[in-house]
């Protein structure tokens, strides 16, 4: 049982993109526009299980187990593991007690080697819960007169190789779409880019515009959330002229289905 409890800050599809794929340029529409393709976001995230753009979400469990599942995927970092104990106190698990698996799809956490679950309150519904952060994007900043970028949602490491997008605009002068960088200079939420590992930052001129974002989510995920937007736009009462407006389009199943994953207790 898992409850989102910071949503995304940004659509993984602007409202300009958005707006490209309409052949509209009514921006009076922007905000119906904006409402359905947030719609159709969650309705992607629900049916396959996955996170698009980063969330924070919290995860609660009956106890500890031998591997404690982490979905929505993908799984980018966990934040805090906290149980209340024997006593009735929350505590904070050590990290050095558990081990995170972020390449299995959904995520997995288990106990690391030599160490061992500690004993929990018996008798509470949820006495167990993880606080981490899920997607495949998250948005981020950036200063070109220091080639800082900054990303609000989750933190990353020297030596971190990460991909850049953009949704609605233009992504910095200076990186490029499809590219691998490289993390250096790290300190909190801000860091530079490097082309190679421990190379020189990249050199920004501009901040970009639209919505930049640190990682990718699939161009076929984007492409059946497109569609289903266009969808619920140009349908928006179940009925038409006394005829019943089809469902979601089979093209968006078909893409989504792709990336879905099987249910998890």
């Amino acid at each position: 049982m898992y409850t989102i409890i910071s949503p995304p800050t940004a659509e993984p599809i602007a409202f300009a993109e958005m707006q490209t794929h309409l052949r509209i340029t009514d921006s009076n529409e922007q905000t119906d526009v904006e409402r359905y393709t947030r719609a159709a976001r969650r309705y992607a995230e629900r049916f396959m299980h996955r996170a698009l753009v980063t969330q924070r979400i919290r995860t609660n469990l009956t106890a500890f187990a031998n591997e404690i599942i982490m979905p929505p995927s993908p799984l980018a970092q966990v934040e805090s593991v906290k149980y209340v104990d024997s006593d009735g106190a929350t505590q904070t698990l050590a990290t050095t007690v558990y081990q995170i698996d972020t390449l299995s799809e959904p995520g997995r956490i288990k106990a690391a080697y030599g160490q061992s679950w500690p004993s929990i309150r018996a008798g509470d519904f949820h006495p167990v819960y993880v606080q981490h952060i899920a997607g495949y994007a998250a948005p981020f900043t950036c200063v070109a007169t220091t080639n800082i970028c900054t990303v609000a949602s989750r933190t990353y490491s020297d030596g971190d190789r990460v991909r850049v997008s953009n949704s609605g605009g233009a992504l910095p002068t200076g990186l490029s779409a499809d590219a691998d960088y490289f993390v250096i200079s790290a300190t909190g939420n801000g860091f530079q880019l490097a082309t190679a590992t421990g190379g020189g930052a990249v050199v920004l001129t501009t901040t970009g515009s639209g919505t930049n974002f640190m990682g990718e989510v699939p161009e076929t995920i984007r492409n059946g959330i497109k569609i289903l937007t266009a969808h619920w736009y140009e349908a928006r009462e179940p009925i038409i002229v006394g005829t019943i407006v089809a469902n979601v389009p089979v093209s968006v199943i078909d893409m989504l289905t792709l990336y879905r994953l099987p249910e998890t207790d």
